[in-house]
């Protein structure tokens, strides 16, 4: 580590503690005076035990409450007993709303509002999961993930999709609400400008004849009036655009005491990119390392110099649009279905079809070879295009044992068989493909005793899909108060996707390659220790045949397998007032020139929260993020080609990125405001991700989610105890779901 280096993060940690310094006195002065003075600082919190594993997909996501919080006279908007050491509780609001998906709709979750929590803050979609992703320099564009993440992959899939997958969303994201008659949840972020803001909105309503009605609506727009930004003090570069909108909406019929359930859902995705392919690198009069300099040494100059980029006038755009309907419905073929039979086993038909229609348009129109190599077919452009057409069936029986309307663990468990079948068409600009996949599906839920829980899924391909495969078998054991152990077997063999094997571009084909079937496979084990706000997790992945994509922009076949190791760990600490949040990913590979992965990569959290104002209605919170990355030759992207593919050219280095936010809560209603890359105040070194795509200067956003609830309407209740199913725990998996590019 040089001494720039260690001086950059001296001074990052000495503006950190300068800053809560100043926050503190300011806003955590003086305690309510409806309260003994003593109690904020004698209640240690304990929101991360009560925080899901899982994160929320972003900051107004749904939320699993694991532990089975109930709100009590110590929520917010409550004074708590006078004189009593409890211990903060999760922010879970009087009304409670309960939700299920519609893959298990006897699995119904609580939903907890927890958006005081880090998840609030990231409106980024590559910083809203449990990990990050690694980004162009600006939202909403393609992400690369910085550890190497499981795919699930079976039957006929163009092979695109990957880059973009954390914005789609199909008819498994889409939830139903069953006690509330109107439900509405809505998160607005803005950046410096009014083309820089994300939207979200969520609406569900329960309609007394059984119907519920939900929708879903998600858009992220980045195209600034001034795409010129500066990357430091006078120099400027055009960041990459990006507008993406998905909209997901259904209706569900569930009759109290029917035997017949049906869910209709449709879902629209479109992902809208203007490109500006980097910082040039292929110019032979100025070459990179002089762009470089120029960077570095802005701030010296008497006036702003512009960047410049490989892809300049908005030229590099693409279209891709993503649209499936499907309707799923349940027949209760014997056992009894309605909330008054005391307990016995169901056994249920469920079929589902679904239509889907997706559309890829990439075009440049002008001719840059230097740029795209091999891609560069015709002196007047560039054209990429593709359209996938997909009608799935799926039929199987399932039975699950049932008390009281419930349904309840058994030893013999929940079994689900079933047959799925999908024809797909894919029409590409020199050629069309038309196949047919047929799959044997099947799982089974078993809970032997209390404390342990295991769930198989088992796919099995038929007829011209012999030999591809899927098993997913997990575990868990909970340890009491010494804690939940977990194990997982995740094993896969499948056939390459079209785009690997053919391509053609503005006509003309580029590659057409034979390659073999793929084999992956993960073998992982994680403990949790809830009271210690503990986690440790380790995962061997075995890779054999794997496909990747060179330098020269094509699809290469490695013969042989991969070994990869990851192992995390995340570690919360609290002191009254004080949090520090810690998650440390470790990993390697048998193959650095393949696997493009950094040796480690880690995300920390210190902040300050505590309630204040009289009888306690805000709860406040101010603290810094820190993100950190090993040093590696990062995949690049090439936006004619889609794709990440590996290079060896350019090392990332590693960077502390230091972001500051503050934010509150008013029981519903919820704002925060934040500086990113705080870095850059300090050092004139530049933030990269991804090699010739730098990342943002000093940056300020502001956000703000509020929920709505139809109180009048809660007091006649909908108590639709046919779908109040067991405590809500996590949402199980699945092995449906729609087919992936």
């Amino acid at each position: 580590m040089s001494k720039k280096l260690l001086l950059d993060i001296k001074g990052i940690v000495l503006t950190f503690f300068f800053l809560c310094g100043c926050f503190g006195s300011f806003v955590f002065g003086q305690e309510p005076t409806t309260q003994p003075s003593t109690q904020a600082t004698t209640q240690p919190s304990t929101q991360a035990t009560t925080q899901p594993t899982t994160q929320p997909i972003d900051s107004v996501g749904l939320t699993i409450d694991s532990t089975g919080v109930s709100a009590d006279s110590t929520r917010i908007g409550r004074k708590p007993p006078p004189k009593k050491k409890l211990p903060v509780p999760e922010i879970v609001l009087g009304d409670e709303v309960y939700y299920f998906h519609i893959d298990q709709p006897k699995e119904v979750f609580e939903f907890v509002d927890t958006t005081i929590h880090s998840a609030f803050f990231q409106y980024d979609h590559a910083r809203t999961g449990q990990y990050d992703y690694a980004t162009l320099g600006a939202i909403g564009g393609p992400l690369q993930s910085l550890h190497y993440r499981w795919e699930d992959k079976y039957g006929t899939r163009i092979g695109i999709d990957e880059v973009f997958k954390p914005y789609i969303l199909d008819e498994s994201d889409i939830v139903f609400y069953t006690d509330s008659k109107a439900f509405t949840n809505v998160y607005y972020s803005q950046g410096v400008e009014q083309n820089d803001h994300r939207f979200r909105g969520d609406f569900g309503r329960s309609f007394d004849n059984g119907i519920k009605f939900s929708i879903r609506h998600d858009r992220l727009i980045h195209s600034l009036n001034n795409p010129d930004l500066t990357l430091n003090t006078n120099a400027f570069v055009a960041f990459p655009s990006a507008k993406n909108t998905s909209l997901l909406t259904g209706l569900a019929f569930q009759k109290e005491g029917s035997k017949y359930q049906g869910f209709l859902t449709y879902a629209h995705n479109e992902v809208n990119q203007i490109y500006n392919g980097g910082l040039l690198t292929n110019d032979t009069i100025i070459p990179i390392e002089t762009i470089d300099a120029n960077i570095e040494n802005a701030a010296s100059f008497d006036v702003g110099i512009a960047i410049p980029v490989n892809l300049q006038n908005d030229n590099a755009t693409l279209r891709y649009r993503f649209r499936n309907l499907a309707y799923e419905q349940y027949l209760t073929l014997a056992g009894q279905k309605d909330s008054t039979s005391t307990s016995g086993r169901i056994f249920n038909l469920n079929h589902k079809i679904k239509y889907v229609d997706d559309l890829y348009r990439f075009a440049d129109t002008r001719f840059n070879d230097d740029y795209y190599q091999n891609l560069a077919t015709d002196d007047r452009g560039i054209r990429v295009a593709y359209q996938q057409r997909i009608t799935e069936n799926y039929i199987g029986l399932s039975t699950l044992k049932t008390e009281k309307g419930k349904v309840v663990p058994s030893v013999l468990g929940d079994i689900r068989l079933g047959l799925r079948h999908q024809f797909a068409l894919i029409d590409g600009e020199g050629f069309e493909s038309r196949t047919n996949n047929l799959f044997a599906e099947g799982s089974w839920k078993v809970t032997p005793f209390k404390a342990l829980t295991a769930n198989v899924f088992g796919q099995i391909g038929l007829l011209e899909n012999i030999g591809d495969f899927r098993l997913d078998a997990s575990a868990s054991l909970s340890l009491n108060q010494w804690g939940i152990l977990k194990g997982r077997l995740r094993q896969q063999r499948f056939s390459p996707s079209i785009f690997e094997q053919r391509n053609f571009v503005t006509q003309i084909e580029v590659w057409n390659n034979e390659f073999n079937k793929s084999f992956n496979s993960e073998l992982g084990f994680s403990y949790q220790l809830p009271r210690f706000e503990f986690e440790a997790g380790l995962s061997f992945f075995l890779l054999d045949n794997h496909i990747y994509y060179d330098t020269q922009f094509v699809p290469l076949q490695r013969s042989g397998a991969i070994n990869l190791l990851q192992i995390h760990l995340k570690k919360n600490f609290n002191w009254k007032i004080l949090h520090l949040e810690n998650l440390v990913m470790l990993q390697t590979s048998t193959d650095n020139d393949v696997i493009k992965l950094p040796n480690w990569w880690s995300r920390h959290s210190l902040y300050i929260q505590r309630r204040i104002f009289r009888n306690d209605v805000m709860l406040a919170r101010f603290g810094l993020d820190l993100r950190l990355s090993d040093s590696y030759f990062a995949n690049n992207f090439n936006p004619a080609l889609g794709q990440f593919y590996v290079q060896s050219e350019r090392e990332v280095a590693l960077y502390p990125s230091v972001d500051a936010h503050f934010g509150f809560v008013i029981d519903k209603f919820r704002v925060f405001v934040k500086m990113e890359n705080l870095t850059s105040v300090i050092t004139d070194d530049i933030f990269y991700q991804i090699p010739f795509y730098p990342q943002k200067e000093l940056a300020f956003r502001f956000g703000i989610s509020w929920r709505f609830l139809d109180r009048h309407n809660i007091e006649e209740g909908n108590n639709n105890q046919n779908n109040r199913g067991n405590n809500p725990t996590s949402r199980p998996s699945t092995g449906g779901g729609r087919p992936r590019f």
